[in-house]
């Protein structure tokens, strides 16, 4: 019997290292678009929780006064936090149950109230694609240690709204 025949059934070294290789490079490509998609995921939920935060910093400043009482008028007022958004915190805010004061990349958020608007700001990290489509209000800008978002909204003018016309065709 021919021993030649047994030891030419197995796979040489070679062989075998260039399939770990090949391996390897599709388990690369693959980690690396799954850190992608869970980093942009992460950038959505950041966006839709500052959309949430503005509005709930409007609401908390909109029912900060009771325009009723005519012997006692209050100010309107800003929250100065995003803790300051919660029920706990602000009994009469019925808005926000709880408040986030983190974003998903583990950054504060601050908020910034102006004279008839308010901006919430945070940083996420560089590297992370950014949609600018994403939210309608939403400014990017490179700073030391990643990117810092933020999105601004304004309170709503009571006076502001759609005009209906009725239309009379003369005969």
């Amino acid at each position: 019997m021919d021993n030649r025949l047994a030891i030419e059934k197995g796979f040489t070294l070679l062989e075998l290292t260039v399939v770990l290789v090949i391996v390897g490079v599709i388990l690369a490509t693959i980690i690396g678009n799954c850190t992608n998609y869970v980093n942009r995921a992460r950038f959505q939920k950041t966006v839709r929780e500052m959309n949430s935060l503005a509005q709930a910093a409007i609401d908390n400043y909109n029912s900060s006064n009771n325009p009723n009482d005519t012997t006692n008028p209050q100010l309107l007022v800003w929250p100065g936090t995003t803790s300051a958004l919660a029920n706990n915190a602000n009994p009469n805010n019925s808005n926000m149950p709880q408040a986030v004061t983190t974003n998903p990349f583990g950054n504060n958020y601050q908020l910034i109230p102006g004279n008839n608007m308010v901006t919430v700001t945070t940083t996420i990290p560089s590297g992370v694609l950014i949609d600018p489509t994403e939210g309608s209000f939403l400014n990017v800008t490179s700073v030391p240690g990643g990117q810092q978002i933020s999105i601004t909204l304004s309170v709503p003018n009571e006076y502001t709204g759609r005009l209906t016309y009725d239309i009379k065709y003369p005969h």
